[in-house]
């Protein structure tokens, strides 16, 4: 029922139930939801940064690639997850967090179909440097704008896995 309501799973009375089809429309949404809040957090975090929050990023960061270099792609989206969850985390706005984690399945599914390209996973952790050094030198400006193009590449990305795995896709209207 969970995930039914999150639109993951189709309930068909009397037939069964399946995984649904990533409705970009929905995942378009949720990605707008996290970017808006994530913009808000990433300013309080490069205001207010500590170095043991810095230094929590800076490990995901090599964990990260560590797992590209051993194409551990669903520990490096684990991890992708994580270097965002310690900015709400360290800003104490988890429970906007947990809000993200329950309601963003098409996003995430977006974002694991991502992983099949690596390209597009040495790009993000490439970002993930770049905003921490604004981070550090307290650039919030330089962050929200890197924020914002890092959040929106899965637009572009999304279009590419549209044409590649279109079965995997809701028709749009």
């Amino acid at each position: 029922m969970k995930l039914a309501e999150e639109g993951l799973a189709d309930i068909m009375p009397q037939k069964g139930t399946r995984v649904s089809k990533i409705d970009l429309k929905r995942m378009e949404e949720e990605r707008f939801l996290r970017e808006c809040l994530e913009e808000r957090v990433i300013s309080i975090f490069a205001e207010q940064c500590c170095a043991e929050s810095v230094a929590v990023l800076e490990e995901k960061i090599r964990e990260q690639e560590k797992c590209l270099a051993q194409q551990q792609f669903g520990r490096f989206l684990e991890l992708d997850e994580q270097f965002h969850g310690v900015i709400f985390k360290a800003t104490d706005k988890e429970f906007c967090w947990e809000l993200l984690q329950s309601k963003c399945g098409h996003y995430r599914r977006v974002r694991l179909m991502t992983l099949w390209d690596s390209g597009i996973v040495s790009g993000a952790i490439h970002q993930h440097r770049k905003m921490l050094d604004c981070m550090k030198n307290r650039q919030t400006q330089e962050l929200i704008a890197l924020l914002h193009e890092h959040s929106r590449k899965i637009n572009i990305e999304e279009i590419e896995l549209f044409q590649k795995y279109p079965e995997y896709f809701k028709e749009q209207e």
